[in-house]
C-alpha cells in the first residue's frame, strides 16, 4: 500500500528537509506549519493539492521541487 495523503499537522515541527513520495495526492493545511529549519521540499507529480498554510511559517524554506 502507498501513501496517499499526509494528515494535517502530521509533519508540524520537524526539522529535516523533506521528501514526498510518489503517489501522495495532497499536502493538507499546516502539514509542515512551523518547521523553521524546513530548507527543502520534494513534491512529486502526483501532488495535485496544496492546503491552506501548508508550509506556514517555514522561514528557511528556500527550495520546493
Amino acid at each position: 500500500m502507498k501513501l496517499a495523503i499526509i494528515g494535517s499537522r502530521a509533519l508540524a515541527d520537524i526539522e529535516l528537509d523533506s521528501y514526498i513520495p510518489e503517489g501522495v495526492t495532497a499536502v493538507p493545511e499546516r502539514a509542515f506549519e512551523f518547521c523553521e529549519a524546513l530548507k527543502t521540499v520534494s513534491l512529486p507529480l502526483t501532488v495535485s493539492n496544496i492546503g491552506y498554510r501548508a508550509f506556514f511559517n517555514c522561514s528557511a524554506l528556500a527550495d520546493v521541487y
